[in-house]
């Protein structure tokens, strides 16, 4: 069954927020252009951008340890 999220009630994939953690998701594009004609150098590390992806993993990471292991 498919987890949903508890602030904004979109679709999550492996912890991942489609709407709350979008950067994530910008970055995973960044990633899969990589060595093709369409790769786009990444952003600095300082920009707003790279700050607001830091702040999701960090999300992430706390929202996949609180999260109840399922019963089998």
């Amino acid at each position: 069954m498919a987890d949903y999220c508890e602030n904004c009630g979109c679709k999550v994939y492996s912890g991942r927020c489609i709407n709350c953690h979008e950067e994530l998701f910008i970055l995973d594009q960044y990633d899969e252009l990589s060595g093709t004609k369409f790769e786009l150098p990444y952003p600095d590390e300082d920009s707003n951008f790279m700050k607001k992806v830091n702040e999701c993993r960090v999300d992430v990471e706390h929202n996949l340890l609180l999260k109840p292991k399922e019963e089998k």
